[in-house]
């Protein structure tokens, strides 16, 4: 399993530092130097600055029905090679493999792996591809680490499961009702 990943902005601090900056009415070089520590806490927070980094990632040899999981994706721009037999001279089979390109911004990404890192609810293979994602990011270490830092499943993003069936790994999908019906609750009036 072979996974490649680089950030296309040519200079992606910037853009990310102009977009924040905008937010608060501010120049681009008006604010604190991008640190990992803030690049962290952007990310966390999920300001929509983190929209201004895109990422070019390549999943090598995936099978074709587990890229198709992938192109579920709908926040992302998916490039899969063709199977179509008037294209490869070949019939198509469910054993084919690809190459899928994704570009695919921070906050796409996250989303993307709350849902892919579900190690109960997705299928084995799209776990691992999106496993290696994350690990192949930590591995680039820096700002990539980061990022690969901050991909979590669901239930660890929301504090309990939100699944209909918890695979048991944090069985707390009663909390999260409870935490909506308390906030609802305690409405302002």
């Amino acid at each position: 399993m072979k996974v490649s990943i680089r950030i296309k902005n040519e200079n992606w601090k910037r853009d990310l530092q102009e977009a924040a900056m905008n937010t608060v009415n501010k120049k681009w070089n008006e604010g604190k130097e991008l640190t990992e520590e803030l690049f962290r806490k952007y990310i966390i927070s999920e300001h929509s600055p983190i929209r201004a980094v895109d990422l070019r990632i390549t999943l090598y040899d995936i099978p074709y029905p587990n890229s198709v999981h992938f192109a579920r994706h709908v926040h992302a721009i998916h490039y899969v090679t063709t199977h179509r037999p008037d294209r490869t001279g070949q019939e198509r089979s469910v054993n084919d493999t690809c190459t899928h390109i994704l570009d695919v911004n921070i906050q796409a990404l996250i989303d993307m792996a709350r849902k892919r890192l579900c190690i109960g609810k997705v299928d084995k293979v799209t776990y691992t591809y999106m496993l290696e994602i994350k690990k192949e990011l930590i591995n680039m270490g820096n700002y990539y680490k980061v990022i690969g830092e901050c991909l979590v499943p669901n239930c660890i993003y929301r504090n309990g499961c939100p699944e209909f069936k918890s695979c048991g790994f944090f069985d707390e999908t009663k909390k999260i009702a409870e935490n909506y019906e308390s906030y609802n609750r305690n409405l302002p009036q």
